[in-house]
């Protein structure tokens, strides 16, 4: 999010903790211009929170490095969702993803999975491609379809999220970074009425909530977890990570 003059002066009378996504990474703090605001933020008593990007699981990725931001990396939580494909020949395989539809068993033709990336999952065709080979598929040219999805517990939860960038910094090796991990996969939040829950700008449903993943809804719930200990303690130092 885009932070303004007017809302970080009233952050600083607050005391309070502003989330911010810190992009891609970078080879120097001075061309960093998240870096730059923040330290100046931080001069001034507020926090910033800053997400650690979900470009994992690869090592030494992650954007937010700078000493004096919060960097939050995203991690599971005790609840999953999942989606059962049920193929023609009665085979099912289960997988992670929310299908809210009633398709009354209709069967459809699978596609290849570089064609269809799960990007509200932080899903990439680069990573998808690999599940199989599109010679292979379409010469099976297999039907399935895809029951409505259920909750269940993960009883492996808390672990670091797959698509959560890992450290360390490559040009600050001396810096350890992500700070902290919170909930970042499967998150029920707000959802904007002038956007459609989905990468189709043709879809025309809106909906009040949506449920995202991302590092970005990791660092949304250490901000406010930050803002609820500065308004107990507002003399304390905005250093909380120290």
């Amino acid at each position: 999010m885009e932070v303004t003059r007017p809302q970080l002066r009233r952050a600083e009378r607050l005391g309070m903790s502003v989330s911010i996504s810190a992009g891609a990474p970078v080879s120097s703090y001075s061309l960093d211009v998240i870096a730059i605001g923040s330290f100046h933020a931080i001069k001034k008593g507020i926090l910033t929170v800053t997400a650690a990007g979900n470009f994992g699981p690869g090592r030494a990725i992650m954007a937010g490095t700078a000493p004096w931001l919060l960097t939050v990396a995203a991690s599971t939580i005790d609840r999953k969702f999942v989606s059962t494909l049920v193929l023609k020949n009665g085979q099912r395989f289960e997988g992670g993803l929310i299908n809210a539809f009633d398709l009354n068993g209709t069967l459809f033709s699978l596609i290849w999975g570089g064609d269809a990336a799960n990007f509200s999952a932080n899903a990439v065709p680069e990573i998808s491609e690999s599940c199989l080979y599109r010679s292979d598929l379409d010469a099976m040219e297999p039907t399935a379809t895809i029951l409505v999805a259920e909750s269940r517990k993960d009883v492996s939860a808390p672990y670091v999220a797959y698509f959560s960038a890992r450290g360390p910094s490559v040009n600050f090796p001396d810096i350890l970074k992500p700070d902290i991990i919170a909930p970042g996969v499967g998150i029920l939040g707000a959802w904007s009425g002038v956007a459609p829950p989905s990468m189709d700008y043709e879809d025309k449903r809106r909906v009040p909530y949506y449920i995202k993943s991302g590092t970005s809804m990791a660092a949304a719930h250490v901000t406010g977890a930050a803002a609820h200990v500065k308004a107990a303690h507002p003399h304390w130092l905005s250093n909380l990570h120290s």
